[in-house]
């Protein structure tokens, strides 16, 4: 009993020059896995590429510093508007108990009156988006005059496609040409006969085909 003893240890004695298979395998696998131990202070040390710090790196963090950054600031405002149009809100429902209550008070006697609580008032720092609005100063000799600015009406869909199609030039214009003053002459220049023939408002074969099947 005791030779099969040593017969077994002896056995597992493993060979010289010979590796353990499941050894191997845990050997190859911890160097595919636990990369490069070496000191930083070594000079062997090669710092491994996806912990190397590159410009690019660098700019990305920023501007995702910046974008975490804006959704912080845009977060916080959205909180205080909606807390301000639920002032406004409870300002609006105040005043109309207000207005009820003075009708009631109308129909009682003035012993049986009772005073209501002073009621906030919305303030002009409440809309802070007022100090982006554009502001026009006027001198004294203008404010009595009406100022107009011409517009162009934006034309969409069948209307802007009627509009080129059926029209020889647009319906309307920004800055039409100025009336002519009476008792002024006007000075007239010869144009160009090739600037002129730029200038053709002809239809072409394709534009006048496309206004017959309009």
């Amino acid at each position: 009993e005791r030779r099969k003893q040593w017969i077994i240890f002896n056995s597992k004695k493993p060979q010289e020059g010979v590796n353990d298979p499941e050894e191997e395998n845990l050997l190859e696998k911890a160097k595919e896995t636990i990369g490069d131990l070496k000191l930083k202070t070594a000079l062997d040390y090669k710092v491994p590429m996806h912990l190397r710090e590159s410009t690019v790196k660098k700019y990305k963090q920023l501007l995702l510093a910046r974008h975490r950054q804006y959704y912080i600031r845009h977060d916080f405002n959205l909180a205080v508007l909606r807390l301000r149009d639920q002032k406004c809100s409870l300002i609006d429902y105040l005043n109309k108990l207000k207005g009820r209550l003075l009708e009631i008070h109308e129909e009682i006697c003035p012993s049986q009156q009772r005073q209501f609580p002073e009621i906030p008032k919305v303030e002009l720092d409440d809309f802070p988006e007022q100090n982006v609005d554009v502001v026009v100063k006027m001198s004294q000799s203008q404010t009595g005059r009406l100022i107009t600015i011409p517009t162009v009406q934006c034309r969409k869909g069948d209307a802007l496609e009627k509009e080129v199609l059926l029209t020889n030039k647009p319906t309307t214009t920004l800055y039409p040409p100025p009336p002519p003053e009476k008792g002024k002459q006007t000075k007239v220049r010869a144009v160009d006969p090739e600037i002129a023939a730029l200038c053709n408002d002809e239809d072409t074969p394709w534009e006048a085909e496309v206004r017959s099947y309009r």
